[in-house]
């Protein structure tokens, strides 16, 4: 029987894990490097910067980093060890939160239309395709497509990944290119809300598409079209005993007002006014 142990936070490390931690810190920063990267090619917007410590790669200015300084009989501490990973921990869940708010941005869901069409729609586009194009050697595919966006959008400009089957390799599409556009009388490329282009164009990169269940189709995620389009910063929006940083506030006391003078008696020994000698 095996058991395997670990550790609960804030538990101490021996002096060869704190020496060892150090020592691969910077290959722990891979993950998350590869994670930006890949978010990136989605059209995600980092700031990338140098480290004279890392020397294979840039990274990304939310990612945390610690510049462990070695000295001479020193090592961090295991509470800085704690605090170090926990940082990389919280950016990992925030990075891979937001990939799939991307995704389901970008993905289509499909739904049976009029006249045996399918019916695709994300948050951007409407997209009625007509499944008898599908049948022919190239494919061909006729539809509609429909701007759902609360913007103008340049139809030319944005692309979809169209997949036969699951498995299959996408192939990326153009839905109504310029000179389709033109030809439908739409010269102006940019398409308001609601607008709706027709297109009928051969795709001979798309093949075996089954035309009783319909392509699978996404929009292909770029700077201009990404729900999520840049991060700058991944900060916790309160302050704990181990993220406050205790200000030095410099402030004056003003003096204190002048006491009032007590009351003295009258002359010829008249008490003042307000009561007499016995406090009646």
């Amino acid at each position: 029987m095996t058991y395997n142990l670990g550790k609960y936070f804030g538990d101490e490390f021996t002096e060869e894990e704190r020496i060892y931690y150090r020592r691969h810190y910077v290959e722990s920063l891979k993950e998350l490097v590869k994670i930006c990267e890949e978010m990136k090619a989605e059209g995600v917007e980092f700031e990338w910067v140098d480290h004279p410590s890392i020397k294979k790669f840039q990274l990304p200015s939310i990612i945390p980093f610690v510049n462990w300084k070695i000295q001479a009989g020193s090592l961090p501490t295991s509470e800085e060890l704690w605090l170090a990973q926990e940082d990389l921990w919280i950016c990992r869940e925030v990075l891979k939160a937001v990939r799939p708010i991307n995704q389901a941005a970008a993905t289509f869901t499909m739904r049976p239309g009029p006249n045996g069409t399918f019916v695709y729609s994300n948050l951007r586009w409407r997209i009625e395709l007509d499944p008898k194009g599908l049948k022919l050697r190239p494919p061909v595919l006729k539809g509609k497509i429909t701007n759902l966006s609360r913007q103008r959008v340049v139809l030319a400009d944005a692309a979809f990944l169209f997949k036969s089957t699951a498995d299959a390799r996408p192939v990326e599409v153009r839905l109504g290119k310029i000179n389709n556009l033109e030809a439908h009388g739409q010269v102006d490329p940019m398409t308001k809300v609601g607008d709706t282009v027709d297109f009928e164009q051969e795709e001979p990169g798309l093949k075996q598409v089954d035309a009783d269940k319909g392509p699978i189709i996404q929009e292909k995620l770029t700077p201009a079209t990404v729900a999520i389009k840049r991060i700058d910063a991944i900060q916790i929006p309160y302050s704990s005993h181990r993220t406050f940083k205790e200000l030095e506030i410099n402030y004056q006391v003003s003096p204190e007002p002048p006491k009032k003078p007590a009351e003295q008696p009258a002359e010829g020994g008249e008490p003042a006014a307000g009561g007499d000698p016995g406090g009646r």
